[in-house]
């Protein structure tokens, strides 16, 4: 999705994330439609209606299956199919409504007892210290209250290096201090704005701190990171979730087929009613066509994770079923201008994409106009609901149809290429790395599994060799390519030169940290760094410091469209289309509303209930 991509399950419930999204990224059209064009028209209000009849069973579906139910910061999962399931699992201190035109008041308290604010005295005047205040009545599904010590063993999992790395927002804190049972002080480094996207949620203690991970955390409150890399492996922490403090708890697990959710009698919250229906049940195709004709034969309530190119296959499905809205989101390429990259071991240690120049080249040299037309059919490539120009997409606060991108010309993009001092020598065939002899060889990397992506993988080959380079084509499974640093993942790793994916941006634009800022580069020590990109510029460190230090939020809007701007011209990556949520929905499922960033689709599974007749 805030500022770092592997936090999916920890933040599910605020809008801080930035999702790695395997699924690939969609225009915004209207729903129903096969033509890109705005789907401004949803209407992101949310006035739950409390039912008066309780029960029944909702059956929620992906094509895809949840890499981890893992509430651990470092170790949930990555992909929107994560949070379609632990939305219903995990709960925190506050929660913010789809309506991202409320700003302030768009913030609910969750299982905290207020939402902190300077009115309240939860938060200092300067931005300095925020004061987390649980509610007593908040308790985990097996009855033991949620204390101070469930907010402080996540805090120890998410600044463990082993684990979390430190991840923004975290090492943006100073200090971390349990007051009592039910507070929590935050005193940060410098004022942070968007401090109401930093709270997060809970792990339960009492049951990760018992047994043979008994010393976890000792009675002096020390952690202990070698118990808590034992943990992470077992399945108490990542698919047999025992415990949990949501709407529902896991009543069985079946890998690769089906996850059975039952509602939790004990849940309690201070915005969500719920929950309304027995059980929440998540199944998987591995097929989204299967999937699609199985919603049709009335076998599921809502499935998701669609694309443009999916909409002509609804046909049928009444038009009031297909749910199309507005999400920051968007598929891009990432030049890796890191060491570790595959060209820079041929290139003396360092990657071509290190220059401006060479990014701009490979801006140039690929028509993003007719890939879209030739993978998803869309007719108006002029649509500021369709292409973005920047790292970010409506309705984000940052967003700018203004900026500019280079234009499609493969002369031009060579003149770059010879520029950079990348030429091709007399009687070559290819350009050759600065040793003038070795011919420039670039790696492309995606998922596996998407004929979408296969080809733009394609399109992007046919492009990039009208510079006179050779490419490889590299796909992987979305476990390996999403997975941290430590566990290999391609990205972290820095395993690719040009990588296709989508992110999920969380509410405020200060998650453009885990993208941009240059300490958020994975490595050993940064393990949940999600800098794969590997961007390191003053400038850029500079205004994502200032944004998140800036109280005014007029203000905060004005540094963070400057920053895209300057990160569009420094062509850091390549932003391809807008991601629309797409989601196939009965009208039979009453309060669905669909949330425009990280959150997802699932975000208020807790009131979800079946109208009558259902």
């Amino acid at each position: 999705m805030g500022s770092f991509k592997k936090q999916a399950t920890l933040f599910s419930m605020i809008g801080t994330a930035a999702l790695l999204v395997a699924a690939c990224g969609s225009t915004t059209a209207k729903t129903g439609s096969t033509s890109g064009s705005t789907s401004a028209g949803y209407d992101f209000s949310y006035k739950p209606t409390i039912p008066t009849t309780k029960g029944g069973n909702v059956v929620i579906g992906d094509w895809q299956f949840p890499d981890t139910l893992s509430p651990i910061a470092g170790v949930g999962g990555s992909l929107v199919v994560d949070v379609e399931v632990t939305s219903g699992l995990f709960n925190g201190c506050v929660v913010q409504l789809p309506d991202l035109t409320l700003g302030a008041a768009g913030w609910k308290p969750d299982q905290c007892s207020e939402v902190p604010t300077v009115a309240n005295g939860d938060e200092s005047a300067d931005l300095m210290t925020t004061t987390m205040k649980l509610d007593p009545k908040a308790v985990w599904s097996d009855g033991q209250p949620i204390t101070a010590d469930d907010y402080m063993l996540q805090y120890d999992f998410a600044t463990d290096p082993n684990i979390g790395g430190d991840p923004s927002p975290f090492n943006e804190m100073k200090s971390v201090t349990k007051v009592d049972n039910n507070t929590i002080k935050i005193q940060w480094a410098a004022p942070y704005a968007p401090y109401l996207t930093a709270l997060w949620g809970p792990v339960p203690s009492h049951v990760y701190n018992a047994g043979k991970y008994a010393g976890l955390v000792d009675a002096t409150g020390k952690y202990n990171t070698t118990i808590a890399q034992q943990l992470i492996t077992d399945p108490i922490a990542t698919t047999n979730i025992t415990v949990d403090n949501g709407a529902f708890t896991v009543d069985s697990f079946s890998n690769n087929d089906s996850i059975v959710m039952k509602a939790n009698p004990k849940f309690y919250s201070n915005f969500f009613k719920g929950p309304f229906v027995n059980e929440v049940i998540f199944k998987t195709t591995n097929d989204k066509n299967v999937l699609i004709q199985s919603y049709k034969a009335g076998n599921y309530t809502h499935v998701e994770n669609f694309t443009l190119g999916d909409l002509p296959k609804f046909a049928g499905i009444p038009s009031n079923q297909v749910i199309v809205s507005s999400q920051i989101g968007f598929e891009h390429l990432e030049f890796n201008e890191r060491s570790v990259a595959p060209n820079a071991k041929l290139n003396g240690g360092t990657s071509i994409f290190a220059s401006q120049q060479v990014r701009q080249a490979f801006q140039t040299v690929f028509d993003r106009c007719a890939a879209l037309r030739a993978t998803l059919g869309v007719t108006n490539c002029n649509d500021p609901n369709v292409l973005t120009n920047e790292m970010t997409a409506p309705p984000a606060i940052d967003f700018d149809p203004t900026v500019t991108f280079p234009t499609y010309n493969v002369v031009a993009a060579n003149a770059l290429m010879d520029a950079a001092g990348y030429t091709i020598p007399t009687g070559g065939a290819y350009r050759t790395f600065k040793d003038g002899k070795t011919p420039i060889t670039v790696v492309l990397t995606t998922t596996t599994g998407n004929t979408i992506r296969d080809a733009y993988m394609a399109l992007m080959s046919a492009a990039y060799q009208q510079l006179s380079i050779k490419v490889v084509i590299q796909q992987y499974k979305a476990g390996k390519l999403f997975t941290t640093f430590d566990q290999g993942g391609t990205l972290a790793t820095g395993n690719y030169d040009v990588a296709l994916f989508a992110y999920v941006i969380g509410s405020d634009p200060d998650a453009d940290t885990g993208l941009f800022q240059s300490d958020q580069i994975p490595s050993a020590t940064n393990v949940g760094g999600g800098n794969f990109a590997g961007v390191n510029d003053p400038t850029v460190d500079a205004a994502l410091k200032q944004g998140r230090t800036t109280a005014d939020p007029a203000a905060r809007a004005t540094i963070y469209k400057n920053l895209q701007k300057y990160v569009a011209q420094q062509a850091f990556y390549e932003p391809l289309y807008i991601r629309a949520q797409i989601s196939l929905t009965q009208t039979t499922l009453g309060n669905f509303k669909a949330q425009p960033d990280a959150a997802g689709d699932t975000w208020n599974m807790a009131d979800w209930y079946l109208t009558s007749g259902a």
